[in-house]
């Protein structure tokens, strides 16, 4: 299992992604996530059963894929487009 945090994403063609691996993943997203003014555009899970955990408001123009589980730990706003929801694996 791996663990993910803004420190492993990486800028691809301007896009702020995070990618998992084949194994069973963490994303966990921060306010300091957001600390450089360009939030995530791809969140891909890949592999195993990836849970993502929302611990800061103000995601939005995000690409989701290959997550099983969604925790929203946070009192702000998150902006997912209707397309992404069925992404988002359950949500807790």
């Amino acid at each position: 299992m791996a663990n993910f945090t803004q420190n492993d994403a990486v800028l691809v063609s301007g896009v702020l992604t995070l990618e998992g691996t084949q194994n069973d993943d963490t994303f966990t997203i921060t306010n300091s996530f957001f600390a450089n003014g360009v939030p995530p555009g791809l969140i891909e899970g890949l592999g195993g059963f990836d849970r993502l955990i929302l611990n800061a408001a103000g995601l939005s123009d995000v690409t989701i894929s290959g997550i099983e589980a969604t925790d929203f730990n946070n009192t702000g706003t998150n902006t997912i487009d209707a397309a992404q929801i069925a992404n988002l694996g359950t949500i807790g």
